[in-house]
C-alpha cells in the first residue's frame, strides 16, 4: 500500500509535465517559421504554394557558421563569397525590409534556409505570378498597401498577403540604391559564371521583371516552403 501512495503522486507528477510541455509547444502559432537567429516570419498561402510573408533577415547559415558581413564597398565588391548587409549599413533597415545578399549565399551549400524551405526559382515565381492574374493584377496583389513605402503611383493593394517591400538594392561596386523603389529578389537560376538572376518590382511599373544581375549585387530573398 505504501509502494502505490509513493506511486501515484509520480504519475501525476509525470502527467502535468507532460500537459505543461504540450502546452508550450502549441502557443507557437503555426503560420510562423523560425531561423537560426531566432528570427521569426509569419507565412501566407498563394494558390499551392506557401511563402514566407517577410524578406529573409538571417546573419547565419543552417549550421551556425556566420555569413560574412561586409559594411565598406572595396569589401562587398571583393567578394566572391556568400556575404549579407544591412541597406546603408543601418540596423533598422534590416527591421523592417530585411538583409541584403549577394547571389554567392544562393549556391552555398551550408543553406541559409530555414529547415523545410528554400530560395525560389523563377518558374515558382512565374507559377505564383501566373496564379494571381498575370503580370498586371500580381504586382499589385503583392505590394505592401500605403503610399509610405510605394509612393501614390502604383501603392498596390496586397490582396495576396505577399506583403513586398521595396528594400533598395547593392551594386556590385558596393553602392546602395533605389530604397523605397525597387524591390528585388534573388532565384536559384543563374545565367553564367559571373551572373545570377532576380525578379523585382519597382514603383513606376505595373509589371513583374526577370532579369539577371551581377552575383556580386546584392538583393533581398524571400523564401518559399518545400
Amino acid at each position: 500500500m505504501k509502494a502505490n501512495k509513493r506511486i501515484i503522486p509520480i504519475i501525476l507528477a509525470s502527467m502535468f509535465l507532460m500537459f505543461a510541455t504540450s502546452c508550450k509547444k502549441s502557443t507557437k502559432p503555426e503560420n510562423i517559421v523560425e531561423d537560426i537567429d531566432g528570427n521569426q516570419y509569419h507565412t501566407v498561402t498563394i494558390g499551392s504554394q506557401v511563402w514566407m510573408v517577410e524578406n529573409l533577415r538571417v546573419t547565419h547559415y543552417r549550421n551556425g557558421d556566420p555569413i560574412l558581413n561586409y559594411s565598406d564597398p572595396v569589401g562587398w565588391s571583393n567578394q566572391t563569397g556568400g556575404a549579407y548587409c544591412n541597406y546603408n549599413n543601418e540596423l533598422g533597415n534590416a527591421a523592417t525590409y530585411g538583409r541584403i545578399y549577394n547571389w554567392y549565399v544562393v549556391s552555398e551549400s551550408r543553406n541559409i534556409c530555414p529547415e523545410g524551405w528554400h530560395i525560389p526559382s523563377e518558374a515558382e515565381w512565374n507559377q505564383m505570378v501566373n496564379y494571381l492574374g498575370g503580370n498586371v493584377a500580381a504586382v499589385n496583389a503583392i505590394k505592401q498597401t500605403g503610399s509610405a513605402y510605394w509612393g501614390n503611383n502604383n501603392p498596390g493593394t496586397n490582396s495576396s498577403g505577399f506583403s513586398a517591400l521595396p528594400g533598395g538594392v547593392r551594386s556590385s561596386s558596393g553602392n546602395f540604391g533605389e530604397l523605397n523603389n525597387k524591390a528585388a529578389w534573388w532565384v536559384t537560376c543563374e545565367i553564367c559564371i559571373n551572373n545570377g538572376k532576380l525578379t523585382y518590382i519597382n514603383s513606376a511599373d505595373n509589371k513583374v521583371y526577370n532579369s539577371g544581375a551581377s552575383k556580386k549585387s546584392g538583393c533581398s530573398i524571400r523564401l518559399i516552403k518545400d
